[in-house]
């Protein structure tokens, strides 16, 4: 599953993406990322997703079969519905 389809899914048409970085800060991506989604975690504000690049993750997959052996290369992804302000 990619983003376009975890979005979908949860039935979000406007989503407002974060990226944690190495310092592990949270970073607004400005477009849709080429993830593939590997786990998600829902609670009622956010959507929490661990996601490899796609390219990574046709590398790795081809090389192993295990979700593990992908970790390393992942990154987490927090995703929120924009909210209309007044």
């Amino acid at each position: 599953m990619n983003v376009s389809d975890l979005l979908r899914r949860y039935s979000i048409d406007e989503p407002i993406i974060y990226v944690k970085n190495l310092h592990g800060q949270w970073v607004k991506l400005e477009h849709l990322p080429p993830y593939t989604i590997l786990e998600v975690e829902t609670t009622d504000e956010t959507i929490e997703a661990l996601a490899i690049d796609a390219y990574m993750a046709l590398t790795v997959c081809r090389e192993t079969s295990s979700l593990e052996d992908a970790r390393p290369y992942a990154v987490r992804l927090q995703i929120r519905e924009k909210t209309a302000t007044c």
